[in-house]
């Protein structure tokens, strides 16, 4: 008797939604979890954070009031749970995460109450959804995956209002209040809200049997939904945002037809985006060929570990999913499930179809595939359950599979973001060995960010940070501009005295092009501030820095104190010295007259590289400008002379340097020997 009921205990506890709901978890953490110790801030996380430092979390509406008022309230308690905490906020994402996926399973739950093992297979695809690539983004795509946490639960609260009819308005008034908050905070989901008269038409058909009677209970039931989404979309076509403009009524009066044709052509590929090339993402990563044995074995490992929570939560629910109708009912549940699912990616994408934005698998443009995860994973399982509705373990096996290579390509996109980190704390590093302290109002003009998913934007809030460490409201002290993305646009020209204003959410920018400094960032060369004078022919440097070199102001860098700039504590120590520092240190000590100190830093700089490319090639300079005015000639010299045999293209850079060397140091016949044999051997001539 004691076994039995223990054995009871034991199935029951097994079968709870609560044992369902923690295997979730289990699955979202392998899954997102296995490098989120070294990964750090990206995109938009870098001024949200900033914005916390500076301002604490009651800085958040105000951030938002211009397009987004209520998820900045959304922010107020997460910001003050999580505070600066990199790895605290990738907890924050993957919880997020669940979250939303907990939501969905209530929400389909209730719709198909017969249905708990088809629900938990979209629920487990929608967990690790490859078409969505940026998890990393913890603070940003948290906070949005919260808000579509909180649209699913309006769902389910409005099938549970049909469910309990005896609490029908409390449960009503909720998911209004929810849906209106959703909706308010996040445009994205808009175009699920008409999802809505479908679940109502499902969950209706199970005790009003008459199609009219149907219809018109589903209308009714449903106005108070359309009034809410009406108020919105009014409100939201005539009160301008920085949110995507709305583009195709324009277009559409213009030219009907091109205007038609262009939004078909649109609609087709991005269902095909984030269907077909989603799901081929994952598969693609089979492919190991360069693929290091770690990664590899981290890939094998997280993919196993998935597959195999999948199928013993699949196969859980299958036990528990008592048998419903005959077969050929098991299988009309496939075919709904999947013209539900065709139907959400349909309305799904409207916010974006009917702007000037666009759907794309790759950063940032894949953020819009998260209004199309749900149609999609509900396609995919009500496809697996049509073809295969005879053979449940087949379908276990399938959708285990699918979640397994899934977690692997989550795993994929996990990397460029680690080593994205790694590349942001060596460029603010170098930057702040360079420039140790700054005038405010500067704004620094740059080309080509080598970075992944970081802009310009993004990276002002790290430089206010460094260089701005007591500031707490007013004008920003600095922005970044990146000369390709904001020419024309918030960089109005790159003539002189041009005024320069930027709104970033919180706070705004005002500066003037006289008022700049112009730096390159192209690694394996380190980070070079750029002078008009000294640094006109810098190998291949892009256009737009060329054209910005005569605004760079190198008198705007300052000495600064002993431990200037004050970099966040989250960047780590400082790194070891290497041929970098000593690159930005000579730079720095050349730019302030520091003839000795830069020399002596050259000395061990070429220490410790025992062997220069043509990369580095470029940074030979500084060290020859140290070496002169040092009055150390011939090592000028023959620095000169390896510098120009390991790159043609210095040879006009070097033939400047000893042109403005030989403006300063005159008088002296050793210089005047030693230009001479420059000049000769590279056959310059004045410019």
């Amino acid at each position: 008797m004691q076994r039995m009921i223990d054995s009871n205990l034991v199935q029951r506890i097994l079968r709870s939604r609560w044992t369902l709901a923690f295997g979730l978890l289990v699955i979202t953490s392998i899954t997102y979890g296995a490098l989120i110790v070294s990964m750090g801030l990206y995109w938009d996380d870098w001024p949200s954070l900033w914005f916390l430092h500076y301002g604490g979390p009651l800085i958040f509406p105000k951030a938002f009031a211009i397009d987004r008022p209520l998820q900045g309230w959304l922010f107020v308690p997460t910001t003050a749970i999580f505070g600066e905490s990199l790895f605290a906020w990738q907890i924050f994402g993957i919880l997020a995460r669940w979250l939303s996926g907990l939501a969905l399973g209530w929400a389909l739950g209730l719709v198909w109450q017969t249905r708990r093992f088809q629900v938990l297979g979209v629920v487990i695809l929608f967990l690790v959804y490859p078409g969505f690539s940026q998890q990393w983004i913890a603070i940003t795509y948290g906070h949005q995956f919260l808000i579509m946490a909180l649209f699913l639960v309006s769902l389910a609260l409005m099938i549970l209002s049909i469910r309990k009819p005896a609490r029908y308005w409390l449960l009503t008034g909720a998911s209004l209040l929810t849906g209106l908050f959703s909706m308010l905070a996040l445009e994205y989901f808009f175009g699920l809200e008409l999802l809505r008269p479908v679940f109502l038409w499902l969950v209706l058909s199970e005790t009003i049997p008459e199609l009219r009677d149907r219809l018109r209970e589903t209308g009714k039931r449903w106005l108070p939904y359309l009034l809410m989404n009406t108020g919105f979309l009014i409100c939201r076509l005539t009160r301008p945002t920085p949110r995507g403009e709305v583009t195709f009524f324009a277009d559409f009066a213009a030219n009907p037809g091109a205007a038609l044709t262009n939004l078909g052509r649109t609609i087709a590929e991005d269902l095909v985006k984030s269907t077909v090339l989603a799901w081929n993402r994952a598969i693609g990563y089979l492919k190991f060929t360069g693929v290091k044995p770690e990664v590899l074995s981290l890939y094998v490992g997280i993919g196993l570990a998935v597959a195999l929570v999948s199928i013993l939560l699949l196969a859980l629910a299958r036990s528990h999913q008592k048998a419903f109708g005959d077969d050929r009912e098991k299988s009309r549940w496939g075919l709904t499930a999947l013209l539900v699912g065709v139907y959400a990616l349909l309305v799904g994408g409207w916010p974006i179809w009917m702007t000037n934005l666009r759907l794309d698998l790759s950063i940032p443009w894949d953020r819009f595939t998260e209004a199309m995860m749900l149609g999609s994973c509900l396609a995919v399982i009500g496809m697996i359950d049509l073809l295969l509705w005879r053979f449940d373990w087949l379908k276990i096996t399938i959708i285990a599979v699918l979640a397994g290579l899934a977690a692997g390509a989550q795993l994929n996109y996990a990397l460029p973001f680690r080593q994205e980190w790694l590349d942001q704390r060596t460029f603010l590093w170098q930057l702040a060995w360079r420039i140790p302290a700054i005038e405010p109002g500067t704004a620094l003009l740059t080309s080509n960010l080598p970075f992944y998913s970081s802009t310009d934007n993004s990276l002002s809030a790290a430089i206010n940070w460094m260089y701005a460490p007591e500031f707490q409201s007013g004008q920003m002290p600095y922005m970044i501009f990146d000369l390709n993305a904001r020419l024309e646009d918030s960089l109005p020209s790159l003539e002189p005295d041009v005024p320069l204003f930027e709104n970033y959410r919180a706070v705004d920018f005002i500066g003037n092009t006289s008022q700049t400094l112009v730096f390159y960032y192209s690694p394996p060369r380190c980070l070079k501030v750029m002078d008009l004078y000294t640094d006109r022919h810098y190998p291949n440097k892009p256009g737009s820095v060329v054209l910005a070199l005569p605004l760079s102001r190198l008198e705007l860098i300052q000495p600064g104190e002993k431990d200037d700039p004050h970099m966040p504590a989250f960047l780590g120590p400082e790194p070891k010295h290497n041929w970098c520092y000593y690159f930005e240190k000579i730079d720095l000590a050349v730019q302030l007259g520091h003839w000795e100190k830069a020399a002596n830093l050259a000395d061990r700089a070429l220490e410790i590289k025992s062997a220069l490319s043509r990369d580095n090639a470029p940074e030979l300079i500084p060290l020859i400008y140290a070496y002169a005015r040092a009055g150390r000639y011939t090592k000028a010299m023959e620095l000169s002379l390896q510098a120009g045999s390991l790159s043609k293209k210095m040879h006009y850079y070097i033939c400047d340097t000893w042109y403005y060397l030989g403006q300063q140091i005159q008088g002296d016949p050793e210089f005047t020997a030693a230009q001479a044999e420059v000049n000769q051997e590279f056959e310059c001539t004045p410019p």
